[in-house]
C-alpha cells in the first residue's frame, strides 16, 4: 500500500487518496483504510521518509493498526493494536483516505479481518508503517501474495551509473581515508585515462506500484538521510540516455521471501541511521540491496568491478604502488594486488 499511496501523492496512482479533517472521520464506514502522515510534502518531494501509519477504521472513531514493539530489525515484534483517532493522527499530521472506498474494497470484510487480527503478535519482520497489515485486511493474505508473485515487489534492480572522473576522485579519497586511514595526494587526470573505467551499476529494491528504495547521495540541505523512495523511472534515469537496467535473478525465490525482502527495505527506509553513512568501498548501494535480499552486506562491484575499474586507476595518479598496495591489503582485495602486479 505504500507504493499506491506514493503514486496518489504524485498524482498518477490507480487509487486516489484525499486529505480529510480528522473531525470528519465519524462520517466514514467501518473498514475504511486510513493513512496518517507527519510530513507528506517531504515524503513526496524528496523521497525521504517521515513518520507514516496505515490502519483500518473501526467503531468509536478508533483505528486498528500494526505497531512495532522495538526499534531493532533483529528483535522487533509487531502487534495489532487499537488506538484513538488522536493517537493515530496527532496534531499537525495529515489524514488521508481513499476516494470511492466503498467501490474499491469490501469494507465489511476488511473490518472483520482487522478485528480478527486485533491483539495478534507477529514475531517476524513486518512492514514498519503497517501497510502490509492493511493490504491483508483489504485484499486477503492470498491475494497479496499473488500480487507480489505477478509484480516486481521485493526485486533487486540495477541501472547503469556513470561517474565523472572528478566525482570518482572525491569518492575514492573519502572512502580510502575512512577504510585504510590513508590520505591521498591531489590527483591530476592523465591523458591515457580510459573513461570506460567509470561505468558502474546503481542498485535498489522495488516495492509495489513501481517504486524503489535505494541508497543514494542525498543533496537535500541539512538532512543526512541517504536512503530514498523514488519511482522506478526516476531510479532508472539516474544516468540519462542509457539502457534502463533490469531485475537481478535470485534462485528459489518465493512470494514470502520477496515480501520479506521488501519489508527489510521499508524498515531501513525509516531507520536509515542503522545503515550508516554512504561509502563507495564498504557501504554502497549494492551493499544495501544485498542486505535486504540476503541479510548481509555484499558488493560484487567492490570485489570485482570497482577493483578492476575505480581502484585500478590509482596507479596512474600515484607514483609507485606503495599506497595502493597498502590499500589493497587493508581492504582484502586480491584482484587489486593482481592488477598492481600486471601494471608494475
Amino acid at each position: 500500500m505504500l507504493g499506491h499511496f506514493m503514486s496518489s501523492l504524485a498524482g498518477n496512482g490507480s487509487i486516489k487518496f484525499t486529505s480529510i479533517p480528522i473531525n470528519t472521520l465519524h462520517t466514514l464506514p467501518e473498514g475504511t483504510l486510513c493513512v496518517a502522515v507527519e510530513n507528506a510534502t517531504n515524503l513526496q518531494n524528496t523521497g525521504l521518509p517521515c513518520r507514516i501509519k496505515f490502519g483500518i477504521l473501526t467503531t468509536n472513531e478508533q483505528i486498528i493498526l500494526q505497531e512495532c514493539t522495538k526499534e531493532d530489525i533483529h528483535s522487533a515484534h509487531f502487534k495489532i493494536n487499537k488506538v484513538t483517532k488522536e493517537n493515530f493522527c496527532p496534531t499537525l499530521w495529515s489524514l488521508y483516505v481513499p476516494e470511492n472506498a466503498t467501490e474499491l474494497y469490501n469494507l465489511k470484510q476488511a473490518h472483520s479481518k482487522a478485528l480478527q487480527e486485533l491483539g495478534t503478535l507477529h514475531q517476524y519482520l513486518r512492514s514498519y508503517p503497517g501497510d502490509d497489515f492493511t493490504a491483508e485486511c483489504l485484499f486477503g493474505d492470498t491475494s497479496v501474495l499473488e500480487y507480489i508473485r505477478t509484480g516486481n515487489t521485493g526485486q533487486h534492480w540495477w541501472t547503469p551509473l556513470y561517474y565523472k572522473i572528478d566525482e570518482i576522485q572525491q569518492e575514492l579519497a573519502s572512502a580510502v581515508k575512512n577504510v585504510a586511514r590513508i590520505k591521498l595526494p591531489t590527483f591530476t587526470t592523465p591523458d591515457k585515462m580510459n573513461v570506460e573505467l567509470l561505468h558502474f551499476k546503481h542498485h535498489g529494491i522495488t516495492i509495489e506500484d513501481n517504486w524503489v528504495i535505494h541508497f543514494a547521495r542525498c543533496r537535500v540541505p541539512n538532512n543526512s538521510n541517504q536512503i530514498k523512495l523514488d519511482t522506478l523511472q526516476t531510479f532508472c534515469d539516474i544516468t540519462p540516455n542509457t539502457e534502463p537496467g533490469a531485475a537481478c535473478e535470485y534462485k528459489n525465490e518465493t512470494e514470502q521471501k520477496r515480501l520479506q525482502h521488501r519489508n527489510r527495505a521499508v524498515w531501513h527506509l525509516f531507520h536509515a541511521e542503522q545503515i550508516g553513512s554512504y561509502n563507495l568501498l564498504y557501504n554502497n548501494c549494492e551493499h544495501f540491496s544485498r542486505l535486504c535480499k540476503v541479510g548481509k552486506k555484499q558488493s560484487a562491484q567492490v570485489k570485482n568491478g570497482i577493483v578492476d575499474a575505480a581502484l585500478a586507476i590509482l596507479p596512474y595518479f600515484i607514483p609507485g604502488y606503495g599506497i595502493v598496495g597498502k590499500l589493497a591489503t587493508s581492504l582484502g582485495l586480491p584482484l587489486l594486488k593482481k592488477t598492481l602486479k600486471l601494471n608494475a
